[in-house]
Formats: structure tokens, sequence, C-alpha cells
């Protein structure tokens, strides 16, 4: 979804965009995380827990108030709560898939 908004953002269709990220801090669930995946109500689909599905929103955010197309959304609270759960969680969740990689396998991977 972040993508798509991120998308019609660089089109010109920034309320569009906009509407999308008070979809999500609509969505946002009260620890400042999102469900993995959910229905159109925002009932969580999966229930587990990806951090770059608490991140995109966030880049959302910040591409619309680069764009200064933030209108009068007030989303310092929703961004606080996405980054608050950022910082608790990191670097993984159970999600992640860098978590079945022993740190060698990554270093020698990432050579």
């Amino acid at each position: 979804m972040v993508q798509t908004a991120t998308a019609l953002l660089a089109c010109g269709r920034a309320e569009t965009a906009r509407r999308a990220l008070v979809y999500l801090a609509c969505t946002q669930e009260p620890d400042g995380g999102f469900a993995q995946n959910f229905w159109i109500d925002g009932t969580p689909y999966w229930t587990g827990q990806q951090l770059d599905e608490v991140a995109f929103p966030l880049m959302l955010a910040w591409r619309l108030w680069k764009a200064d197309a933030l209108g009068e959304l007030k989303i310092f609270p929703f961004v606080e709560r996405a980054a608050g759960y950022l910082v608790r969680q990191a670097p993984i969740t159970h999600q992640e898939r860098w978590k079945r990689m022993r740190a060698t396998r990554l270093l020698r991977w990432q050579r």
C-alpha cells in the first residue's frame, strides 16, 4: 500500500497518498506496530510482526512531509508510536528472514 501511495504522490496525487496514510494511522496498533497484513476494515489477517511493515508508513509520512503535502494532518503521535515500536523491537522480530541466519553466515554473505 505504501509503495502505491508513494507512486501516487510522485504523480501529483497528494490527497490520495495522504488518505492512505490516514488509513494506516487508523490501523496502527496501540503499541505503535502494524499487523503483518490486514483486511480492509483493519482486522489482522496474519498476526505476525515485521519491522518493514512498521517502517513503510513512516517513510510515507516523511515523503508527504517533504512534499509539503500533509495538509492539516497531525502525524506526530502516529510517527512517535511507530518509531518507538521500531526502537523497542529492533533489530529483528520472529518474522524477519535474517533471524534464521547465523551471524557468521550473514557476514560471509555480505562479502
